[in-house]
């Protein structure tokens, strides 16, 4: 298994382990010694962890008192300013989703996207559409564009339903996105969102666009989520000179 996807599935076990195992009720972790033989990782895995852990708000590392468990955070199911993919999003929340593609087609970069992408107007693009359900209630409705450029041999429609957006970019591009630049949006719904979502009220909307390690914008995205059912929170941490 590789470092990275150590990471990803040990940050979500001892995350249920603090909100539904074996720390749900406890008010301070044990010792790095007890809690890596817990989970039965390396300490230096379990140190990265706990950071990622510690720089996200869910616990406190104070000295002579040991790993704080912050409850309030823990309690929070949808936070707007941790980047999770949306199936994370979900699954963190303990809940079960699925998703569905119900437009994809190739058209060309009308000047903002064109801005937005860093390319020239007129290109061409993939546009896909897709919803994403959870307990059959449709919760998500995105909207992605990518550069068709940038693809050595052109995606199929059938690529994007086997494969996250993510790893579709990475499997056929060779490009993988590492930070994004996130713009929030008020938006009330049109006629095809409200008729999606079954509700006329605001939606949670905002615009994406994502980023190599070299700068490379690859793709830009608008995503709607259903206000009924998401109730997002943003926790902010003071740095301390």
């Amino acid at each position: 298994m590789s470092e990275t996807k150590l990471s990803v599935r040990l940050f979500k076990q001892l995350l249920f382990e603090l909100r539904e195992g074996k720390f749900a009720n406890s008010k301070i972790l044990p010792k790095e010694e007890e809690l890596a033989q817990h989970l039965k990782v390396s300490r230096t895995a379990l140190r990265d962890v706990l950071k990622t852990l510690e720089q996200e708000g869910y616990i406190l590392r104070v000295k002579k008192k040991g790993t704080i468990i912050n409850k309030r955070v823990l309690d929070l199911n949808f936070r707007i300013d941790i980047d999770y993919e949306f199936k994370d999003l979900l699954e963190l929340a303990g809940l079960s989703h699925t998703s569905k593609v119900i437009s994809y087609e190739e058209i060309t970069a009308d000047p903002y996207i064109a801005k937005q992408l860093e390319l020239k107007e007129g290109q061409p693009l993939i546009k896909l559409e897709k919803v994403i359900y959870s307990n059959r209630k449709p919760v998500i409705y995105c909207i992605d564009y990518l550069n068709l450029e940038q693809f050595p041999t052109k995606p199929e429609a059938d690529n994007f339903k086997e494969m996250d957006i993510f790893s579709l970019l990475e499997s056929l591009s060779g490009e993988v996105m590492d930070f994004n630049i996130t713009k929030l949006i008020p938006a009330l719904p049109d006629k095809s969102t409200a008729k999606l979502f079954k509700s006329t009220g605001p939606l949670l909307s905002i615009e994406e666009v994502g980023f190599t390690r070299n700068l490379k914008a690859i793709l830009f995205a608008r995503i709607f989520w259903n206000s009924d059912f998401f109730d997002f929170h943003l926790v902010r941490k003071r740095f301390l000179g």
